[in-house]
């Protein structure tokens, strides 16, 4: 069972941003499914470096989005970016230096963050680009 699935809730209306959405609902899944299963750590640190590269490479392409169409909750949104690669970045290099396992906290973290971050910041940034004919 997936600790997220994707809802409307989440969409932006900017195709790009909500396919790549989707892909991390299905990353953060794949880490909870490797959390649940107890799978061997060459798994799980080729999951969680999948979900840090793929969040890296989101997070820019948002961030381009917002610098050329000059967004003005640039700094907020950018803010929350930064915020959460902080803490998984913590997480997962507490992992990556022998922790047995991600922890509990660190996948509700993640679900929780992107639920909030994506039906408000993003929706918020999709509207405003939308609004200027990015779909």
């Amino acid at each position: 069972m997936p600790i997220i699935e994707w809802d409307e809730s989440m969409a932006t209306g900017v195709a790009q941003i909500d396919e790549q959405h989707q892909e991390l609902v299905r990353i953060i899944n794949q880490l909870f499914d490797a959390y649940q299963g107890g799978g061997d750590r060459p798994t799980l640190e080729q999951v969680v470096r999948r979900f840090c590269d793929y969040t890296l490479a989101h997070f820019a392409l948002e961030e381009g989005f917002m610098e050329r169409f000059g967004y003005p909750g640039y700094d907020t949104h950018l803010t929350e970016h930064m915020d959460c690669s902080m803490q998984a970045i913590d997480f997962f290099t507490a992992y990556i230096e022998g922790q047995d396992t991600l922890t509990a906290e660190a996948l509700n973290y993640l679900v929780s963050w992107f639920r909030t971050h994506t039906t408000g910041t993003d929706r918020a940034l999709g509207a405003f680009l939308n609004a200027r004919g990015v779909f």
